[in-house]
Parts: structure tokens; C-alpha cells; sequence
């Protein structure tokens, strides 16, 4: 992946600003992309219920009565769930 590329799936999305991730990018043999993610909050009258996520299976009681941060869900189903909350997908996950 060119450096441009990568740039811009990264976007404003770095700790480092372009000088300094030029410099990583074209000193370091290997280099490591973590994206982290605040869940739970999407700001002021998007949050999601428990009804909408029972309605569309993302936590339900197939699931069984489990803690809800042990429910395993699809990358499909998490983009939605974000979807749902009037998220940018494209601006928090890089594919």
C-alpha cells in the first residue's frame, strides 16, 4: 500500500500528523494500524435501546441472559448497530 493510500484511509484519524507518518511509514520495516472505538455513546437522542437491538436480533433472548459485552457480533452487524446510532461508518472503521 502506497503512503497516500494509507493516508487516506486514515484520514484525521491519527495521533501523528503527516510529517511524522511519513517518517514511521518510510523508516519502520513493519507498521501497525490500531483503530480504537468509544461504543456506547452516539451523542444526544441517537443512542439505541434495548427494543431496537431485541427487534433486530443483536440482542436477544436467543442469546440467552449473558452480559451484553460477551455477545459475539458479525463486523456486518456492529457497522449497523453504528448505522443505527447516525454514524459515519466509513469515518470510524477502515476496511
Amino acid at each position: 500500500m502506497t503512503f497516500d493510500e494509507l493516508l487516506a484511509k486514515i484520514g484525521n484519524k491519527s495521533v501523528y500528523d503527516a510529517s511524522e507518518f511519513q517518517t514511521k511509514y518510510n523508516n519502520d520495516k513493519n507498521m501497525f494500524v490500531i483503530e480504537m472505538l468509544y461504543y456506547g455513546y452516539f451523542g444526544e437522542g441517537n443512542n439505541i435501546n434495548m427494543d431496537t437491538l431485541e427487534t433486530k436480533g443483536y440482542w436477544s433472548s436467543s442469546h440467552g441472559r449473558i452480559y451484553p459485552a460477551l455477545i459475539r457480533l458479525t463486523p456486518d452487524e456492529f457497522k449497523e448497530i453504528l448505522r443505527e446510532g447516525n454514524v459515519d461508518v466509513d469515518n470510524v472503521i477502515i476496511d
